[in-house]
């Protein structure tokens, strides 16, 4: 069963929420604009032609996103998400203006199987937390036929190996975009690009072989 939100410009803004196998159903407009102290939404289903909307410098918690009409997060926003991530359609992150920055996305599974798929939208920034203890685990990129993953700015490396061999994808990053933090407990196993000419270190490596970090 879902929670169900609809209507127009409605806020989620509980301060210092407990969530607990909670599962909301996006079928308005729609913003989150609280706290989580304990727990996580279970699952987050935005329905075709509604939006989602994460607000400036707030952080959502939630394991399994299914989008399939509109997800925007505001400057200094965060989404922690723990399960799989499957993006539908339209996928945007607001121009940061002032010194904020765009908002980001953490996988951070706590040493499952996170499958992402984004589509035909980019990630701006993202963080690889995904661990049970200090054993990383993996996530996986599934992006259809058609597309590889693209991040624009920058992507932290921390826990978690980010598999693109097996569905025969790759890890784009864009022109000036940086990464940070790679080593043996987090790489990509598998085809990264990078555009642009400016200095880069691919956070490359081979789960096979140790698992271990060989960066270009």
């Amino acid at each position: 069963n879902y929670f169900i939100m609809n209507g127009i410009t409605r806020l989620i803004n509980g301060n210092n929420g407990t969530y607990t196998d909670a599962k909301v159903k996006i079928t308005g407009t729609i913003a989150f604009d609280g706290s989580i102290a304990f727990g996580e939404f279970l699952e987050t289903r935005i329905s075709a032609t509604k939006t989602f909307t994460v607000n400036e410098a707030k952080t959502f918690k939630n394991h399994f996103l299914h989008n399939f009409g509109t997800y925007i997060m505001q400057q200094d926003a965060i989404i922690e998400n723990t399960g799989d991530w499957t993006n539908e359609n339209i996928m945007s992150f607001d121009v940061p203006v002032g010194g904020h920055v765009y908002g980001t996305v953490k996988f951070m599974g706590e040493g499952i199987v996170q499958n992402v798929t984004s589509n035909d939208y980019e990630f701006k920034k993202v963080v690889f937390d995904n661990k049970n203890g200090i054993i990383p685990g993996f996530i996986h990129l599934d992006n259809g036929d058609a597309y590889n993953v693209t991040i624009a700015t920058d992507a932290l490396f921390t826990y978690g190996y980010v598999d693109a061999e097996t569905h025969n994808k790759m890890l784009v990053f864009k022109d000036n975009a940086t990464v940070a933090g790679a080593s043996d407990n987090s790489f990509v196993d598998g085809n990264v690009r990078k555009i642009g000419n400016d200095a880069f270190m691919f956070p490359t490596g081979d789960i096979t072989a140790g698992p271990v970090y060989d960066y270009l």
